[in-house]
């Protein structure tokens, strides 16, 4: 419903200009009339002559402007033409009449002729005025009447705006009964009876008038003085455009402020009483409510407010019972989002919302692929923004750390593993040291070279989700890599949907974990030396059969070896923290954790990965044991597979850290509304830019350089899985292009060919990506896993033995670490339930991560189910106490029936003729029907019971379609053998009974019925028909230029309704009719429709007068038949906008934006219009598709709309308003969107004085360093160098002699030099 505000501005802009009319109008008059007298200021002197100083003439223009003035001849000097010899009545100019303005409508009397004509005027000889265009009436100008002319009323009205009415006066020459229209008191007219009370209705001054009425400024109906038929009563009510509860009277008046400390004091029944001047604060007792201190008039709420002591309204609390206050928004997540790479499997960002006193849940998108920031501060303000996960893990396809870096420090969201807190300690260990190549990377010599192409060094802060379990959509090893009877593998033709980018199926999730999969060369040597007394020359013995660059040794030479040499112990060569014994403890031992730790950190951030937990806390399923394999090559150069990995296991204190580090909120810990999320549970505000530190990569078994991979063309998918993600156009481009890098990636890691590689990247960003992903897979020939092992060729060996020299020579022994990063796995049994009992949504993803024992039930929609296999049993059935209509009790509680009596009746019986509504709680959601007689089944059964769901719970939050609280109600005007939506028949003195079944989420219900038993007194119907609501709304708004519009409106009972237009009739007295539905399957939850056609509406309010008679059809031939009318019509409003919807202005429009990627641009929009000055809902589309979609700040009359990842290009925006009536407007804006991702160059460095001045391409803040030990490796943010002075472009250091300057420069966007922007040496 639309607030109905008053404008007491424009009313005192309007009063102000009307009395500047009226004074114009006298100022016309006084120029007209000639008022100005000419007085002479010469000094008088004697005249001896008395017949000259008698003699007068007619001065038609004086010096002073006076005009038409008889003048004395000694005055003659004063007139500025010459003296006529006559008076001024006699001459035809100056006679005097009424001169009537035809522009302002006002009349001057005794006006001079010739002056009205000269002024444009209209003269006449009357010199009163009574001509007809100078008739008086009254100009009602809104709730005020002014006394003009016809003309001056045309006027006014078009000046200020309003219809034009020109009433005649009143009686006794005044506007009194037109004025003050607005105002309100009592209307009262005679019942006609002798019973010498009045009939009274509570309105305006103007209401009361078109009804003949006696009108009552500032008094009550219920004034005793008034003698009416209207009493006090305890009914309250909520009024548009004020915020207060008020009384209601008997008749249904309005009355003061709700007190109830007042309401057996008949004074404050007599007159209206200013809420300024009723009962403070706003309680059970007390309605005066106040938008401005932060309450409302509104229904109460069972569970939710204070009951009131008396009637159904109570002031609402617009701030919510968690803390927040009304309009703000905050982040509510699984885990602090301050630490990075933390999220457990299953986690989702959500953003709950404070309106008008009630808290909502709105849902990020699932599997993280959104996030929640928030503003901070008070109030706060929250929103799901794009994770950009995709770019972190893309940022790893450079070959280079130092490349790596730079790339990764571009996006907010991304993270260098070992920038990490507690990650540090890794950067020892193979695969973590930062200054040694890729392809370097655990290998020993050429042995294990190019093993490790991709390593993943930028991981994501916020840790994606992949689908990580078998579904229909999910192939399995062995449904990718079917065996043939011949033993071959055979390749799989699939049409499931695809996206490699996001772990779309179990073998995608696959293929992204094992870009953290990671193989490790370690190497022993030992120095031996031959002492053979049977060999005459070692030295010889030893190049024939040893030193040799081939694989083999004979057997004689083995056994010569093993008895005639002396060998020292082995040393450690390379990668010793790859070859750990497990199970001996030694000092190497206590390494072994913090190496396997480390595989499986990288492993896990990168997304539902590895060993980690889930959203309850527990941890997966994963054998890390079983994710490790170790292979053996001996000094004789035999290969020894499944090498042993006892002991290759994660410690407990490893994985118990997990909880502590993520900061956990465990699913099912936050069940309520009202306590749990007062607290943002992020630690996450705003935007902040993270710089890595770079190293420059060492030689360390290599030579040469490795140039950056080439970035990929990005690429537009035409048919990817998106998991109900929503993105638009611009964010599904920018994550195509990280997704393109992603499958290049993979490919690389996997050793494919170059045509491969380029068909696989295209592959899996095109319309058949499922297919292409697939065929890949399965074609790389692998008979087991997922992927092929990431295995290194230790067949052929350069030498076993090597460095011979004399007799003696170093064998030496390879040990392989091979640990492939799976997909992750949930526990073997979780609590299914902490899904459905918390106010954080259920999805398939959260569920299934609970445990391998739940499962998903959303048959019914969405948010579904979350259940244990074994778990799905009938829901129970218990009575619902807060539903059942007042003064009734149940009985007779068992498990399988109650039964429903009077509170008041001896006999238990209930009261006849009504509506009595009931419900029933059930222990589990559920959908549940009734019936009055028995049925076979669910499906057979009449009615389904209205769901309804508890304040603040879980499922409110989770808006979930399934309830625990189920009503019906029960009609006794609804047949026996019938039955109405959600009504039942409720036959008066007979025993009725009722039988109920409920189906929950897995579609399992209670075959046993359940049985509600009622008996109704016997009694005939005497009451008359209650009309409950209208559609549209009492005082609506409809849109401009609307002159008709239908009404819905509903009865408790079948019903013949009529209505009036402006005047309160009788029912007889009412000429409009209503096509009401009398059927009892018509019937909805007890109630009946009826609908009629409203016309000839006029611009601002239409008030109509609606009532009913009962037993439409009947003779009345018996009392029973007597049909009965609401001698209380109801009064309805509804109001046509004089004015339309406009979109006042759109920002920004036609602007060129630069920055750093991402690109956050605010769209922001202005409306002005019919309700409430402008409030409406924005919309704003693309050209470039997506859809119409709704401003994140609307309903309003200002709309904001912010986009945090705008793609470099120029869009096209329309911009849509609607507001409630249905007037809308829309207009369009184009926005160029530049992003400067460049880092700034140094344009030329020379001596300015005593200073070294350097000149860049754009505004930015340099420093410098002159350690030539750190160079250009310095990190701009964190190490310690100097500032040069200067702005914008221009910077400057102190000159120093002989001195290098290594110069780093920032622009305002964030790029940065990560070598020098220049380095010099001064001279």
């Amino acid at each position: 419903m639309i607030k109905k505000v008053k404008n007491n501005k424009f009313k005192f802009v309007a009063v102000s200009q009307i009395l500047s009319m009226i004074l114009e109008i006298f100022a016309f008059s006084f120029i007209i009339g000639g008022m100005a007298v000419g007085i002479s200021t010469t000094t008088a002197v004697a005249i001896p002559s008395v017949s000259a100083a008698e003699t007068k003439g007619c001065c038609i223009e004086g010096n002073d402007g006076s005009i038409c003035q008889d003048m004395n001849l000694l005055d003659a000097a004063n007139c500025k033409t010459s003296l006529l010899s006559t008076s001024c009545a006699t001459v035809d100019n100056c006679l005097v009449g009424c001169c009537y303005n035809p522009d302002g409508g006002d009349c001057s009397l005794n006006a001079p002729k010739d002056q009205c004509v000269q002024t444009g005027g209209n003269w006449s000889s009357d010199a009163l005025c009574n001509i007809q265009e100078c008739q008086l009436g009254c100009c009602v100008l809104g709730d005020q009447a002014q006394m003009t002319t016809s003309r001056e009323c045309t006027k006014l009205s078009q000046d200020l705006n309003f219809e034009r009415k020109f009433d005649s006066l009143d009686s006794d020459g005044t506007c009194n009964s037109q004025s003050d229209l607005a105002e309100e008191g009592a209307c009262v007219s005679s019942t006609g009876d002798y019973s010498g009370e009045n009939n009274c209705k509570f309105g305006t001054k103007d209401d009361c008038q078109r009804t003949g009425g006696s009108f009552y400024q500032n008094y009550l109906c219920t004034a005793e003085s008034l003698h009416t038929v209207c009493y006090p009563s305890k009914d309250t009510t909520c009024i548009e455009g004020k915020d207060q509860v008020y009384y209601l009277d008997d008749c249904g008046n309005l009355a003061n402020v709700y007190d109830a400390n007042r309401f057996g004091d008949q004074t404050y029944w007599e007159t209206v009483i200013q809420p300024t001047d009723s009962c403070a604060g706003a309680s059970a007792d007390c309605g005066n409510c106040d938008y401005l201190t932060g309450s409302v008039c509104s229904a109460y709420r069972t569970g939710k407010d204070t009951k009131p002591t008396y009637g159904d309204n109570v002031c609402r609390n617009l701030n919510c019972v968690n803390g927040r206050t009304h309009g703000e928004s905050w982040c509510i997540n699984d885990y602090n989002t301050e630490t990075p790479a933390v999220a457990p499997v299953g986690s989702r960002a959500f953003v709950g919302k404070c309106l008008d006193g009630e808290i909502s849940i709105e849902p990020c998108a699932d599997f993280n692929q959104e996030i929640c920031i928030s503003s901070g501060g008070t109030p706060s303000e929250a929103k799901c923004i794009a994770n950009e996960w995709r770019s972190c893990i893309a940022a790893n396809q450079k070959t280079e750390y130092k490349d790596i870096q730079k790339e990764c420090s571009k996006y907010e969201q991304c993270s260098m593993i070992l920038d990490i807190n507690g990650n540090e300690k890794y950067a020892t260990l193979p695969g973590f040291r930062k200054e040694i190549p890729l392809e370097w990377q655990g290998a020993s010599a050429d042995l294990g070279k190019d093993a490790n192409k991709q390593i993943v060094w930028c991981v994501p802060k916020y840790t994606p989700g992949f689908i990580f379990w078998q579904d229909s959509e999910s192939l399995t090893n062995a449904d990718l890599f079917p065996t043939a009877a011949d033993g071959t593998t055979e390749t799989t033709s699939a049409t499931t949907n695809s996206g490699m980018d996001s772990g779309g199926s179990l073998a995608e999730t696959a293929a992204i974990c094992s870009l953290g999969s990671f193989t490790c060369v370690s190497h022993k040597q030992r120095t031996c030396e031959l002492v053979s007394k049977d060999i005459t020359d070692p030295e010889a013995f030893l190049k024939q059969y040893y030193c040799v660059q081939t694989l083999g040794v004979s057997a004689q030479a083995s056994n010569l070896l093993l008895d005639d040499a002396e060998c020292k112990p082995p040393i450690d060569k390379e990668n010793w923290e790859c070859n750990i014994d497990g199970v001996t403890k030694t000092i190497s031992t206590e390494e072994l954790p913090k190496v396997l730790e480390a595989y499986n950190e990288r492993c896990r951030s990168i997304g539902s990965c590895g060993s980690y937990i889930n959203v309850a806390g527990q941890v997966g399923s994963n054998d890390f044991n079983s994710a490790v394999k170790r292979t053996k090559i001996d000094r004789f150069g035999k290969t020894k597979e499944d090498y042993n990995k006892e002991g290759y296991v994660l410690s407990e204190s490893y994985l118990g850290s997990f909880v502590g580090k993520a900061g956990l909120i465990p699913a099912g810990t936050l069940t309520s509304l009202t306590g749990a999320v007062i607290f943002e549970i992020t630690g996450r505000v705003g935007e902040s830019e993270f710089i890595n530190t770079m190293t420059e990569g060492a030689n360390y078994g290599y030579s040469g350089t490795t140039s950056a991979a080439t970035t990929p063309t990005a690429i537009t998918p035409t048919s990817i899985d998106w998991k109900g993600v929503g993105w638009n156009i611009i964010t599904i481009i920018a994550i195509s292009y990280a997704a393109n890098q992603i499958a290049g990636m993979i490919a690389k890691k996997q050793g494919w060919s170059a045509g491969m590689q380029s068909a696989w990247v295209l592959g899996v960003t095109a319309t058949a990506g499922a297919a292409i992903s697939i065929y890949f897979i399965a074609s790389a020939g692998c008979a087991t896993g997922v992927l092929c092992p990431i295995s290194i060729a230790l067949a052929v060996l350069p030498a076993i033995y090597t460095n011979c020299i004399g007799n003696e020579f170093k064998e030496n022994e390879y040990y392989a670490l091979e640990y492939t990063c799976q997909a992750w796995e949930p526990p073997q049994k979780g609590d299914c339930n902490l899904c459905n009992k918390d106010i954080r949504a259920c999805s398939e993803n959260r569920c299934k991560s609970l445990g391998l024992n739940c499962e998903y039930y959303n048959d019914k929609g969405e948010p579904g189910w979350c259940a244990a296999i074994d778990d799905t049993w009938s829901a129970k059935i218990n009575p619902w106490p807060e539903a059942l209509t007042e003064g009734n009790m149940y009985s007779s509680i068992t498990s399988q029936s109650f039964e429903i009596n009077s509170e008041t009746s001896e006999n238990g019986k209930v009261g006849p003729w009504q509506t009595l509504e009931f419900g029933i709680i059930t222990d589990k959601p559920a959908t549940c029907k009734i019936d009055n007689k028995h049925t076979a089944s669910f499906d057979e059964m009449a009615v389904e019971m209205i769901r309804e769901i508890p304040a603040y719970s879980a499922q409110e939050a989770q808006g979930n379609i399934l309830g625990t609280y189920h009503r019906v109600a029960l009609s006794s005007y609804v047949d026996s053998e019938s039955s109405g939506d959600a009504t039942l028949s409720l036959v008066t003195g007979e025993e009725n009974n009722y039988y109920i079944r409920c189906e929950n989420y897995a579609g399992l219900g209670n075959e046993a019925e359940f049985a509600v038993k009622v008996i109704v007194e016997n009694a005939p119907d005497l009451t008359p028909p209650y009309i409950k609501e209208f559609s549209p709304l009492d005082e609506s708004y409809l849109g401009l230029g609307t002159n008709s519009t239908s009404v819905l409106m509903y009865v408790d009972e079948p019903a013949e309704c009529r209505y009036s237009v402006g005047v309160n009739n009788n029912f007889e007295q009412m000429t409009g009719t209503m096509s009401c539905l009398t059927s009892d399957s018509s019937s909805v939850f007890g109630k009946w429709p009826c609908y009629t056609a409203l016309s000839n509406l006029t611009v601002d309010a239409n008030t109509f007068y609606f009532t009913c008679k009962d037993k439409p059809g009947s003779e009345e031939r018996t009392v029973a038949e007597t049909r009965i009318v609401n001698q209380n019509p109801v009064k309805y409003t509804l109001n046509v906008c004089s004015k339309g919807l406009d979109i006042t202005s759109v920002s920004p429009a036609n602007k060129i934006v630069t920055g750093k990627s991402p690109v956050s641009l605010t769209l922001e929009a202005q409306t002005a219009g019919c309700i409430s000055g402008g409030v409406s809902t924005c919309y704003y589309e693309f050209s470039s598709g997506g859809g119409r979609i709704q401003f994140s700040q609307t309903d309003s009359t200002s709309h904001k709309q912010i986009f945090d990842s705008l793609a470099s290009s120029e869009h096209n925006i329309t911009i849509y308003c609607e507001d409630e009536a249905g007037n809308n407007d829309q207009t369009s804006i184009l926005v160029k969107v530049e992003l400067d991702n460049a880092e700034p160059k140094v344009l030329k460095a020379f001596q300015s004085g005593e200073n070294l001045a350097v000149v860049t391409n754009e505004n930015t803040v340099c420093k410098y360093m002159t350690n030539s030990t750190l160079g250009c490796s310095f990190n701009y943010d964190t190490d310690k160098s100097e500032t040069m002075t200067g702005t914008a472009n221009y910077h400057y250091a102190t000159w120093v002699k002989n001195l290098n300057y290594y110069i780093k420069c920032k622009d305002e966007f964030g790029n940065q030099n990560f070598d020098c922007g220049i380095r010099l040496r001064t001279y």
